[in-house]
């Protein structure tokens, strides 16, 4: 499965962390691992595997998993570096206006007049809000999700609508 389709990054594997499999991870702000079954490991652009959350623990300051049939050293550490992905429908809400960044990544983008500008690839996470990253003719173009510039954003339909000011289309590629 693709994680895009309906999963929320809320981690990252750190590595191994001791003999019988057991992963340190880092927890992205605003989620938890608390009372989850199930979880989804993947990388960027890649298919996600299921996995049985056997526990979940915090010590000094240091979040702990251990998932089923993750038992020897060597297996946790072949998942080094993997997204944790939780079902966004398993989330609570972002709230009125806001979304994960699952659900964005995938939208088509395209400008209040219809000029279809590229593909959502990836949310960055900064301050209050964030950038969308769009694919746009073989280039990434970094998009402000600001409420006066995404001005329609409809997650069901796959589509954000926007209205860029004047030059930020040409002024933050990379």
């Amino acid at each position: 499965m693709k994680k895009a389709d309906f999963l929320q990054p809320v981690g990252r594997i750190l590595r191994s962390q001791g003999a019988g499999g057991e992963l340190k991870f880092k927890r992205f702000p605003d989620f938890s691992l608390e009372g989850a079954s199930v979880l989804f490991l993947g990388k960027e652009g890649g298919s996600a595997r299921r996995f049985e959350v056997e526990s979940v623990r915090r010590e000094r300051g240091s979040d702990f998993l251990k998932l089923e049939g993750v038992d020897s050293l060597e297996a946790a550490e072949a998942l080094r570096g993997f997204d944790v992905l939780l079902p966004v429908d398993s989330l609570a809400s972002p709230g009125e206006g806001m979304y994960f960044a699952g659900q964005l990544e995938g939208c088509r983008v395209a400008t209040l007049d219809g000029r279809e500008l590229g593909v959502v690839t990836a949310v960055v996470p900064v301050g209050e809000s964030g950038f969308l990253v769009v694919e746009r003719e073989g280039r990434e173009t970094l998009i402000p999700l600001a409420e006066g510039i995404c001005r329609d954003i409809r997650p069901e339909e796959g589509l954000i609508r926007v209205d860029p000011p004047d030059g930020l289309l040409d002024l933050n590629e990379i």
